[in-house]
């Protein structure tokens, strides 16, 4: 009798042991597959996040070609914002929304439907973009929500949000300055150059042959893609 519950002890034992390394190898494995699924989350937000500073960048670099505009009116070359007398000086509200729709359109084309991503199913909705510019930056809010799923699990991402070191404020409110001041009869050209001197700025006037005058902004300290930043409007008389 002793031999057989002995026996019977020892296949009880061989069992549980058996029973506990299957729990931990099944363990193991759910584990991993929360890991990878957790990493692949994490690699979708940074694409998405990288895709936001590409594209923020982007927007930026056109509206400051453009004086602020997404679209110039009118077919111009340039942005003028004073014309005879007649300012069209775009706000710093219609800029912000321009740089929201400028993201809005192309930041799809960055995403690309994600394709780099195999074996993982993203559905993606639409893109809304808010902008507020800073006096030393600006600050974007991308509401973009995808749905990750991948071997019966389900993950969200919604929102990236963004700081981009541009002095765009500033910029923008020494633009707006410096177009009133050349509407004026006498430009002090002398305090242009002062202004840029202390704020390590170099500003460029060129008058052209049909008396426009182009300004271009460049910060030094205000990089796009390791350039200076660069903001161009002109004043017709």
């Amino acid at each position: 009798m002793k031999n057989k519950r002995g026996q019977i002890t020892f296949f009880v034992i061989i069992a549980l042991v058996v029973v506990t390394v299957v729990l931990m190898v099944v363990l193991l494995n759910q584990t991993k597959k929360i890991e990878k699924h957790e990493t692949e989350i994490d690699k979708i937000s940074s694409f998405i996040y990288d895709c936001v500073k590409t594209v923020g960048n982007n927007a930026a670099y056109t509206i400051g070609q453009k004086g602020g505009y997404l679209y110039l009116p009118d077919e111009n070359v340039v942005a003028i914002y004073v014309e005879k007398n007649q300012t069209n000086i775009p706000s710093k509200e219609m800029i912000e929304k321009s740089i929201s729709q400028y993201i809005n359109e192309e930041l799809y084309f960055c995403t690309k439907n994600f394709i780099d991503f195999k074996d993982i199913k993203v559905i993606q909705k639409e893109i809304n973009t808010t902008t507020e510019i800073r006096e030393n930056e600006f600050f974007v809010s991308v509401n973009y929500p995808i749905t990750i799923e991948k071997n019966n699990k389900t993950s969200y991402l919604q929102f990236f949000n963004v700081t981009f070191k541009v002095r765009l404020g500033f910029i923008y409110g020494l633009a707006v300055q410096l177009a009133h001041e050349a509407n004026k009869e006498s430009l002090c050209v002398s305090c242009i150059f002062d202004i840029a001197a202390k704020n390590n700025l170099t500003i460029d006037i060129i008058t052209r042959l049909d008396k426009t005058i182009i300004y271009s902004i460049i910060d030094h300290e205000s990089l796009i893609n390791g350039k200076p930043y660069e903001f161009i409007f002109g004043v017709k008389k």
